[in-house]
């Protein structure tokens, strides 16, 4: 699956309004060992799930803050990082931070 990098708050925007395809948000710090370590257990688990329903957003909270606070606010989802959000129409379905984080909840 392709990873996009999240990087402008106008693609929120899109998300939100993106009915067809579920939406993954994955909120990584780059200072934080625990955050690198989900992050790859993640991506790890997508090879054994059908992804092609499904757009990965990847979001670099070191350079991106602004855009992490502007999902808090239009999502209603506290930031925590590491932290994975999964969309559906506009809505969060379900969110994980740390060890909670698994790629099944991409599906669920």
């Amino acid at each position: 699956m392709e990873r996009k990098d999240l990087t402008d708050i106008e693609q929120l925007g899109d998300i939100a309004h993106n009915s067809d395809k579920t939406t993954v948000i994955f909120k990584h710090s780059v200072a934080c060992p625990i955050s690198s370590m989900m992050l790859k257990r993640f991506e790890n688990g997508l090879s054994e799930i059908d992804t092609s329903n499904i757009d990965y957003y990847f979001l670099d909270i070191f350079c991106y803050r602004h855009i992490s606070n502007e999902i808090e606010k239009k999502f209603n989802v506290r930031h925590e990082s590491p932290q994975l959000l999964v969309i559906n129409n506009g809505q969060v379905n379900t969110h994980a931070s740390h060890s909670d984080i698994a790629a099944e909840m991409v599906v669920a």
